[in-house]
């Protein structure tokens, strides 16, 4: 496979498409093209060029020449890349601008309960877990409580993410504005009771062992306000839903004070099994 070329690559991420940046790049290079050579020289189907070439001409990159009657297609030119870029950086500008001139139409609409959440959504893997739990915490009412019921999922090498100190900061600046606590119950077992430690050190944390006979296998459960996700950890295939009922979320919030209440805190190993007599 041949090495990417720097030239293509950079345009790419100055926001050109894959196509975008592939016929622009040979337009500096060799212009003027018509479509038929463009799409010999790049490998790319006539109705990608023609797609490409009129984004690229909209956005003033590409330019039109005729010779013997050919279309031909030539490349501004640098100057005309730099005045693109200036071009979208103010209509970025703009629309930040009017995102934060909406707050407060959506503080208004959150306030008369307006907003509608949806009722049920299904996610998969790590990255879909990870959207579920930020969605959870900013949507969450001040002071309110997240319960966690939970395997040992969280202690695998593909979830280390979790303990670094970038993740951290993004939990922590969701969760400190809202006064956000969290209570844990987890199974008795060596991992877990490793993690004593660090849980205890954790401000705004309460945390209990799930009775032996109670033990929980690739299963999670959180809630928090009136949100509930209900998981499967059984690798590869990391499934669960997220539910916005108030009563759903408070019946699993009464079987996890049910849980709480009959849960240890006790730190000590368990206890080894006697031997059978011979």
């Amino acid at each position: 496979m041949p090495a990417a070329d720097p030239f293509r690559t950079a345009l790419a991420r100055l926001g050109l498409g894959r196509h975008e940046a592939t016929l622009y790049a040979t337009l500096v290079e060799r212009s003027p093209l018509g479509a038929s050579s463009l799409a010999k020289a790049t490998g790319l189907a006539r109705s990608s060029v023609y797609t490409a070439l009129a984004s690229l001409t909209a956005r003033g990159l590409v330019g039109t020449t005729h010779e013997e009657g050919v279309k031909r297609f030539v490349a501004e030119g640098h100057a005309a890349l730099l005045d693109a870029m200036r071009r979208e950086e103010e209509r970025a500008r703009e629309r930040a601008k009017l995102a934060a001139e909406l707050a407060p139409h959506f503080a208004a609409r959150e306030a008369g309960g307006e907003r509608r959440l949806p009722h049920v959504v299904h996610f998969e893997g790590i990255e879909g877990l990870k959207r579920v739990y930020l969605t959870m915490l900013r949507q969450a009412p001040r002071g309110a409580t997240m319960s966690i019921l939970r395997d040992e999922f969280l202690w695998t090498p593909e979830w280390a993410f979790v303990s670094s100190s970038a993740w951290r900061k993004r939990v922590r600046a969701l969760r400190a504005p809202r006064a956000i606590d969290t209570r844990l119950l987890v199974n008795p077992s060596p991992i877990e009771r490793e993690q004593a430690a660090g849980y205890r050190a954790r401000p705004h944390l309460a945390w209990r062992f799930l009775p032996e006979a109670m033990r929980v296998s690739r299963f999670a459960i959180y809630v928090l306000g009136d949100v509930v996700a209900v998981m499967s950890t059984e690798a590869p295939d990391l499934v669960g839903i997220q539910i916005a009922n108030a009563n759903l979320a408070s019946n699993f919030g009464a079987i996890f004070e049910g849980l709480w209440t009959i849960a240890s805190d006790e730190e000590a190993p368990p206890t080894k099994p006697r031997r059978r007599r011979r």
